[in-house]
């Protein structure tokens, strides 16, 4: 048995996922636009200087820094809102660690960064472990007004969890925005939970993106699992910024 604990660089695939599946797939009323070059690294360093980022990372080395810099994805994303406009926001996936055991569980952590000109930033991070390549658990974490790390168990042991963590979804301002981001999610894994298919439009990260990992199951390296990495983190920077 073989334990690899891979400091993850996303590389986006040719195909991530089979034609004709959702996974990456643009949700009802929002478009990206992938970011390169300088502004991307602009972005990258804006999202890196967050303190919320920064406690949730868990201030990694510069090796480990670094790697999070050449490995993370930057979006431009246009929301159409009810009048017919359009908002623009900025998301950020940062790549912070797979954990796999050969043939048996992977692991995946990753933090997203969303903002959108005066509107202050929001920050969360994304735990999934997976077994028999299957969603075994899903847990949210994000920093609470109080500097505190508040996390909530959206799937456990491959079940819905009704009675998630209530500090989770309070804030100061009582906009709802948590709420809105795990229900979104709970929405989304209910329907692989319940072996039924999701409604056209929403985004999947609870049972497409196993398609792809597979092979990161089989034969655990940094070049099989970041498929799988790239077609989840870009489906919960769809829920976040639809709830923006």
């Amino acid at each position: 048995m073989i334990m690899l604990v891979i400091g993850m660089i996303l590389v986006t695939p040719a195909m991530a996922c089979p034609a004709g599946t959702p996974c990456g797939s643009t949700a009802s009323g929002v478009e990206k636009k992938e970011i390169t070059g300088m502004e991307k690294y602009e972005k990258i360093a804006f999202a890196l200087n967050l303190k919320d980022v920064q406690k949730l990372s868990g201030s990694p080395s510069a090796t480990d820094l670094k790697q999070i810099e050449d490995g993370a994805k930057v979006y431009s994303i246009e929301k159409t809102l009810e009048d017919g406009s359009a908002d623009y926001v900025t998301g950020v996936i940062l790549p912070v660690e797979v954990i796999a055991e050969d043939n048996i569980s992977v692991q995946i952590s990753n933090v997203f960064v969303i903002w959108s000109g005066e509107k202050p930033a929001q920050v969360m991070s994304a735990t999934q472990i997976f077994e028999d390549k299957t969603l075994k658990e899903l847990t949210l974490n994000r920093v609470g007004d109080d500097g505190e790390i508040l996390n909530t168990q959206v799937v456990d042991n491959g079940a819905i969890i009704g009675d998630t963590n209530a500090d989770f979804f309070t804030t100061n301002t009582e906009d709802g925005y948590w709420t809105c981001v795990a229900n979104e999610l709970i929405d989304d894994c209910l329907c692989s939970v319940l072996g039924i298919v999701c409604p056209p439009g929403t985004p999947s990260i609870c049972d497409v993106c196993l398609t792809v990992l597979s092979p990161c199951f089989y034969m655990p390296s940094l070049l099989t699992c970041s498929p799988a990495a790239v077609c989840m983190g870009v489906e919960i920077i769809y829920v976040m910024a639809m709830c923006y």
